[in-house]
């Protein structure tokens, strides 16, 4: 009985902590409303979003395997946006923060070391060009 009484505090208390750096659920929430599409996942690997999502989704690890002739969402780094080099439209819908669980916990108690942990994660609307010819 004391074990489930401490492991039940401490998800409740790692879920109150954790919730605002968990980018995957809080995408997953974000799309509820949203036209119903593909969810591309490009080197970030969001189990959460994958666990939280009613998108289909799934993991791209190489930009020559990136959706070309569909409309769909795409999560990424901020730091890696700037390397694509997409010829579709996008429009950027919102920036969430992402801290990898296992980073989270050592920096519960620091928060100059949390801060330097926090990556921005984009979510991206890319919708295919009518005029293209791929």
């Amino acid at each position: 009985m004391a074990i489930n009484l401490v492991f039940i505090f401490s998800m409740l208390v790692n879920n109150k902590l954790y919730a605002p750096y968990d980018a995957g659920y809080k995408i997953a929430n974000y799309l509820h409303g949203f036209p119903v599409l593909n969810v591309v996942d490009y080197q970030v690997n969001l189990s959460s979003l994958e666990f939280n999502t009613s998108n289909s989704y799934s993991r791209v690890e190489n930009e020559s395997l990136l959706p070309r002739n569909e409309p769909y969402y795409l999560v990424i780094n901020e730091k890696q946006w700037s390397l694509l080099s997409l010829k579709e439209s996008t429009i950027i819908l919102k920036s969430f923060l992402f801290i990898r669980q296992d980073r989270f916990i050592p920096t519960i108690f620091n928060h100059t070391k949390r801060e330097s942990s926090i990556d921005k994660i984009l979510l991206v609307n890319v919708v295919p060009n009518i005029n293209s010819s791929t």
